[in-house]
């Protein structure tokens, strides 16, 4: 109001002239006064101001003029401080919530007018999606409010604040309202390092949780380092990504052994005549790991006291695919129990006249000695009681002793023997006296 003092005082800045007296143009001139006809408001401390004044000379002559003074309020609100920007983590649950709180506190914003009554009305906003939203909203129309978008990394939303005076003058500040993610997904249920023979287990899939993804993608690498087929270190490590790129490890390490040596059994221990000695049988073999282990057969013969007594070592070794060695033996004692045998024309015992002798039967021909390992000799011996003396009844009467013996290798013995008695009972024949 001070310069529509001033004005007043200053006669709305007329000056006035006179040709016959002197006009005093000053503020406190008795020449000028004036006449206040109206004030018509418009908007709080504003409006306008009808005002005449008028100018009267020495001699009383007058001459008045009516003009206005209008108030007016063109200066917009100032805002001090201004809006700022809120970034918030992602997954309290509260960021829809968090995110209007903020808009209705203007971002923190403070608006002050020197002529009247300040209001925040509404706000403009434009979403950082694929594909913006954007709109103006009134405070407190919340359905209409920005929607944050789940999931979504560093999701934002730029909101212009406008408030306005009494006279419609507004002010605006922008800030950002930004959620972000920055914390890592957390993997669990990750198993624990084992030592197991010969396979490792099937992967078991841990689990992850995240503050802002509801279904953390989950990836398994496998690394191997083998030093045999059944033995090696397989590093299992996990990663779990959340949408926003974080990440979570976790690793498992099994180490795979085969420290057991395959199992082998042999066929079982035998003793044996020398015609049935078993050709080699077949073991049995297996092994936790290795479903094909090698085996080598071996055999040692050790002799005995003789040519068909012996004690063969069959030994079967089997190795697996890491190296453990495992064997086992078969020992078969070999024996010659068995007598030969003595077949074909085997003469009897017998007693003839002394002119009737009985061929002895041929040794190899009519009769014949084997064994069933092979024979070492056949021999045939005769003896006799005969005396030398043709004069001499022992000339006539008298015994054989025929002796066919077989013997094998290992000094078995069979022996047929024919005594063949001769006795002289035959008178003598008178031809003539």
């Amino acid at each position: 109001m001070a310069d529509y003092t001033a004005w007043l005082d200053s006669h709305g800045g007329g000056i006035a002239t006179d040709a016959c007296s002197n006009i005093d143009n000053s503020a406190t001139s008795t020449n000028w006064s004036y006449v206040v006809n109206s004030f018509t408001p418009s908007c709080p401390n504003t409006g306008v101001y009808s005002v005449t004044f008028t100018v009267t000379d020495d001699c009383g002559f007058m001459q008045s003029l009516t003009v206005n003074f209008t108030i007016i309020d063109n200066i917009s609100p100032t805002i001090s401080p201004t809006s700022v920007d809120m970034t918030e983590e992602c997954g309290g649950g509260d960021d829809q919530s968090d995110l209007e709180a903020w808009i209705d506190s203007f971002g923190g914003a403070v608006a002050a007018d020197g002529c009247s009554n300040e209001t925040w009305i509404d706000f403009d906003f434009v979403t950082n999606d694929v594909f913006p939203v954007m709109g103006t909203v009134a405070f407190g129309a919340y359905p209409n409010y920005p929607q944050v978008t789940a999931n979504k990394c560093d999701w934002s939303v730029q909101v212009t604040f406008r408030v306005t005076d009494e006279c419609n003058n507004t002010s605006t500040t922008t800030s950002s309202f930004t959620i972000e993610d920055t914390m890592d997904p957390v993997l669990s249920a990750i198993p624990a390092d084992v030592t197991v023979d010969c396979q490792a287990p099937a992967p078991i899939m841990p689990t992850a949780t995240d503050n802002c993804d509801a279904a953390v993608d989950i990836v398994l690498v496998a690394d191997t380092v083998a030093t045999c087929a059944n033995s090696y270190v397989l590093t299992r490590t996990w990663t779990a990504t959340d949408d926003c790129g974080n990440t979570d490890t976790g690793v498992r390490v099994i180490t795979v052994e085969d420290n057991t040596a395959p199992m082998v059994t042999a066929p079982a221990d035998v003793t044996v005549e020398c015609d049935m000695v078993p050709v080699p049988g077949t073991p049995t073999v297996t092994d936790m790991c290795d479903m094909n282990p090698i085996i080598v057969f071996t055999t040692n013969t050790v002799s005995g006291s003789c040519a068909n007594e012996y004690v063969i070592t069959r030994t079967w070794t089997a190795t697996d695919a890491c190296g453990n060695v495992a064997s086992d033996d078969q020992v078969i004692t070999v024996q010659d129990n068995t007598f030969p045998t003595i077949t074909g024309t085997l003469p009897t015992d017998v007693t003839v006249e002394c002119d009737a002798i009985p061929t002895a039967p041929v040794a190899g021909t009519d009769i014949v000695g084997a064994d069933n390992c092979g024979l070492a000799s056949f021999d045939y011996l005769q003896n006799s009681t005969q005396g030398i003396d043709p004069d001499m009844c022992s000339f006539y009467n008298y015994a054989l002793t025929r002796t066919w013996t077989a013997v094998d290798l290992c000094g078995n013995t069979t022996i047929h023997t024919q005594a063949v008695s001769y006795t002289h009972l035959t008178l003598p024949t008178i031809y003539s006296v």
